[in-house]
């Protein structure tokens, strides 16, 4: 074979692995172009596990996280909660609590529920812990 023909021959292999990646490559983006598809219309009609996971609380508690705790009884009016640091989770959901009364003076709880929706110091939140309230940082 002459020279000319084994530079011919090397530079068809050369196209056709080309055309074997540019063919791969556009499969590639077809096959993303449709996981895509099928993952805007399932959030469209939330079918899609994903969008069920993406609707959960993004906070968990975790030891060592502060929140609040609303006294129930004892008197204290509406509004009134205490700052409280997660100890421990327990296997129930429910957690303990190491709690600062508005004297400071620290008390435990154990096997405090979630306050699930209802924020801290309101009535549904009596004798439960919740998420302290975002406060926005002041314009200069």
């Amino acid at each position: 074979m002459s020279e000319d023909g084994k530079l011919m021959g090397e530079y068809g292999k050369a196209r056709a692995f080309e055309k074997l990646d540019a063919e791969q490559e556009r499969q590639k983006r077809d096959a993303d172009g449709a996981k895509l598809k099928a993952l805007l219309a399932s959030r469209l009609d939330g079918s899609d596990e994903a969008a069920k996971v993406a609707s959960k609380p993004v906070q968990q508690p975790s030891v060592g996280r502060a929140v609040h705790f609303t006294p129930g009884g004892l008197g204290f009016e509406a509004g009134t909660f205490f700052h409280a640091t997660i100890a421990k989770i327990n296997a129930d959901g429910t957690v303990n609590l190491g709690c600062l009364d508005l004297d400071g003076c620290a008390f435990p709880l154990q096997g405090v529920a979630y306050a699930a929706g209802a924020p801290a110091g309101s009535e549904e939140a009596r004798n439960k812990w919740a998420w302290p309230s975002f406060v926005p940082p002041k314009a200069p």
